[in-house]
């Protein structure tokens, strides 16, 4: 390289230092000096300079985060509660059950129930009801059995010898009543049949009822079953009506 541009290249960040400084300086002597009444303090102008805030005066303006944004959750429908079975409408009150019968006795019940002032109704259905069986035996043979039946017959009991797990039984009366079955016992004594026992069975049976009412209100009811036991009939037994139950 020339001596020449070597020593060109070597000064030339020295002279463009200088320039820079001397720029600054002619900036700085020549610039015109501000004073407060060149401030502009009111609204903002075109060409006017606004004074800066004081920092001591500076209030912090927070700017609050945006709100979140909410997701619609579905609403949930509380739970319903089980609505209890309603009573029929045709519910109308109570009856008295004054007494249930298989076969007699049951007129007379009810014209004593008449004659106290009551109105009794009856009721007849189908339906397993306890029952005293009033038995001759068991026979230990055919041919022991059959001498009893025979005895029986000739006495005017109907009897009819029948084969059971035990040896052979002689069915001599089934009778709701327990005082009508040892009646039919004694009688069966007496006549020298002395293998009679008295068994609990149960048999479906057309029965009859005797029911008063019904009553609107339970204490109604309480005071007719009180005058149906002192008729001597039954227990009488508070029940709630229900017309279809009884076809009524």
């Amino acid at each position: 390289m020339p001596p020449i541009v070597a020593m060109i290249s070597r000064f030339v960040p020295h002279i463009l230092c200088v320039l820079l400084a001397g720029i600054g300086l002619v900036i700085f002597v020549f610039m015109p000096s501000t004073s407060l009444e060149d401030i502009w303090r009111g609204s903002p102008m075109p060409g006017k300079r606004l004074a800066l805030p004081d920092p001591s005066t500076a209030v912090a303006v927070v700017t609050p985060p945006p709100p979140e944004e909410k997701v619609a959750t579905p609403a949930v429908e509380p739970a319903k509660k089980e609505a209890k079975p309603e009573k029929p409408a045709n519910k109308a009150g109570y009856i008295v059950h004054a007494g249930t019968f298989l076969d007699l006795g049951i007129n007379v019940a009810m014209d004593r129930l008449r004659k106290s002032g009551l109105e009794p109704w009856e009721e007849s259905i189908q339906e397993l009801v306890p029952l005293n069986d009033v038995q001759a035996g068991p026979f230990d043979s055919r041919a022991a059995a059959k001498q009893a039946e025979a005895q029986l017959k000739a006495a005017g009991i109907t009897a009819k010898a029948e084969e059971t797990w035990e040896g052979f039984i002689i069915s001599l009366s089934q009778s709701f009543s327990l005082g009508e079955a040892l009646q039919e016992l004694e009688r069966a004594k007496s006549l020298g049949i002395s293998t009679v026992r008295l068994v609990k069975i149960e048999a479906e049976r057309t029965v009859r009822k005797i029911y008063v009412g019904p009553f609107s209100t339970k204490y109604r009811a309480k005071e007719i079953s009180a005058r149906v036991a002192k008729l001597g009939l039954a227990v009488p037994v508070i029940k709630e009506w229900v017309a279809s139950d009884h076809g009524r």
